[in-house]
């Protein structure tokens, strides 16, 4: 259905387009709206990419402090942030995570974004790294001070093609490829609102055990 739509609306204008006595500008607005309709068919398409191999790699300790450092240097220059304040809290250095770095700063590039898109780029997004004592996890929390979420799709958040953007400005993907990485390494991810506003991500991830441990709470 996400591209059989598309790819029957770029066939529809294909065949509009065979008419030689059509005005230019009229080209010109269905040769816009194909590859408008292209490019959603090719980001699905590279959003399922990345759902089916969110746990690729062997899981190794990240610093989670450098990863969320990569992660908003590479959204830095978007658009959307500029109105954004991020906020970083947690000892230092923070604590390591069984993981991988690629898919960690794929899961942090992906929910600050989600956070931007909820506030519509003016707002501000606290990150939240801790180890709590004795439960053998890491924990990210990204709360933001934006409508929060619908409760109508709260409990299927998660799922892919689940969204509440138009049409053409999401895949409903972004939030089941971070389950689907925060899963891979043995951790867990929710969402919830806030009382005083605002919505709330949550990703629970093994912990790196300096000592000997496989940071899953085993010795």
């Amino acid at each position: 259905h996400e591209i059989g739509n598309p790819l029957s609306v770029i066939l529809g204008f294909l065949e509009i387009l065979r008419d030689t006595k059509m005005p230019e500008h009229e080209k010109e607005e269905y040769l816009a709206r194909m590859q408008s309709e292209a490019e959603r068919v090719n980001r699905i398409i590279r959003d399922l990419l990345a759902y089916s191999r969110s746990g690729d790699g062997t899981p190794a300790p990240v610093d989670l402090g450098e990863v969320v450092e990569n992660a908003l240097a590479i959204l830095a220059p978007q658009k959307i942030m500029r109105g954004v304040t991020v906020s970083v809290h947690g000892p230092s250095p923070a604590p390591a995570a069984m993981a991988t770095r690629d898919r960690m700063t794929q899961l942090v590039v992906n929910l600050v974004l989600n956070a931007a898109e909820a506030m519509v780029g003016e707002g501000s997004l606290r990150i939240i790294i801790r180890a709590p004592d004795g439960e053998g996890q890491v924990v990210m929390t990204f709360e933001d001070d934006g409508p929060g979420i619908d409760p109508a799709i709260l409990d299927d958040i998660f799922d892919p093609f689940v969204t509440t953007k138009p049409e053409h400005e999401g895949t409903g993907l972004g939030l089941a490829v971070c389950q689907g990485i925060v899963h891979g390494f043995g951790g867990s991810l929710s969402a919830f609102n806030r009382q005083g506003g605002g919505a709330t991500f949550e990703a629970r991830l093994p912990l790196f055990d300096p000592e000997g441990g496989n940071g899953r709470g085993e010795g």
